[in-house]
């Protein structure tokens, strides 16, 4: 019978945007052992990688995955103030913006100021 354990190893607390993560896992079946390493990133799709132990085969991801959703979002024009001399934004609440939602029913434009 398979079976499965989930450890945490230590590692930084404080993930930095960008950074790569990555799983260990270990998948035991009728007393044998593979171990599988996945890495994944934030925004980034996650690629399935497999294993064999025995007659099993294990196959696992980490990452984004790709949904189709049944509509389409369209940004139309985005504008946002900025500190003085830097590329900082001032403050989003005062981001102006405006987008198209088209399904296949309805296309709705919306503006937010």
């Amino acid at each position: 019978m398979p079976s499965g354990e989930l450890q945490w190893l230590p590692g930084s607390s404080k993930l930095v945007s960008g950074s790569t993560n990555g799983l260990r896992l270990e998948v035991t079946a009728d007393g044998r052992a593979e171990e599988l390493l996945i890495t994944g990133q934030k925004g980034l799709e996650g690629r399935v990688l497999q294993v064999v132990v025995g007659d099993i085969v294990v196959g696992a991801g980490y990452g984004a995955k790709r949904v189709k959703v049944p509509f389409s979002l369209e940004l139309l024009d985005f504008e946002m103030t900025r500190y003085p001399g830097t590329n900082s934004p001032r403050k989003v609440l005062r981001a102006r913006s405006s987008f198209t939602i088209r399904n296949a029913v309805l296309i709705a434009r919306f503006a937010y100021l």
